[in-house]
């Protein structure tokens, strides 16, 4: 029964429709997930509960939700953050960005899902392990993060990279990354080809 059990993650490295499905499941969850450090972040330090998305985030898709980048300046930078929590929310910008959100968060962990089915294709089977697949899933989290900070924020806003505290954001990517990759293994351990087989024996054993 433990080699049954032991074998029902094997689906990891197969792009399935279940797989692609629960990785847009758990893109959801860790999507959530995100938003609350943030949000919670944001709320303890004076910057609104709502900002990432009010502020930071609708600077994506309105123009006018930008702010002006703050200077290096520690105090200026305590004060833009103060100005940042203190903005108007607008309803369009919270219900549109959070739609959006979460779209891209459904996106990016359905594309984690399929990298590490690859990888694990190709012979790195540590990632079928449950420990292997949890910091696959984060450093797939941290590799968004350089992404979105790095490469496609500085040039389409700016607001996003100069107001939004770093560590917090780098640390809701890890979480964002390993709820993914462990929602998809505990889907795979509970659902994948040999699972009925191993609840049969479990049964007869009982």
């Amino acid at each position: 029964m433990t080699d049954t059990v032991h074998r029902a993650p094997a689906r990891l490295d197969t792009i399935t429709p279940g797989l692609l499905r629960a990785a847009g499941i758990g893109g959801l969850l860790g999507g959530t997930g995100l938003f609350l450090v943030m949000a919670g972040y944001n709320a303890a330090n004076n910057m609104g509960f709502w900002a990432i998305l009010n502020a930071c985030f609708a600077a994506f898709v309105y123009k006018s939700a930008g702010m002006t980048s703050m200077t290096p300046m520690p105090s200026e930078a305590g004060m833009a953050h103060h100005a940042m929590g203190g903005q108007h929310i607008v309803a369009s910008h919270i219900a549109v960005c959070t739609v959006l959100h979460l779209a891209m968060s459904i996106g990016a962990g359905v594309a984690f899902a399929i990298v590490l089915a690859v990888l694990i294709r190709t012979g790195l089977h540590v990632l079928s392990t449950a420990v292997g697949y949890l910091l696959g899933g984060a450093a797939s989290g941290a590799l968004l993060y350089l992404i979105m900070m790095e490469a496609v924020a500085p040039h389409l806003n700016r607001t996003i990279v100069d107001f939004t505290p770093r560590a917090p954001f780098f640390l809701a990517h890890l979480l964002y990354g390993a709820v993914v990759a462990g929602y998809v293994y505990w889907r795979a351990t509970v659902s994948g080809p040999a699972a009925p087989q191993a609840r049969r024996l479990h049964a007869r054993s009982a």
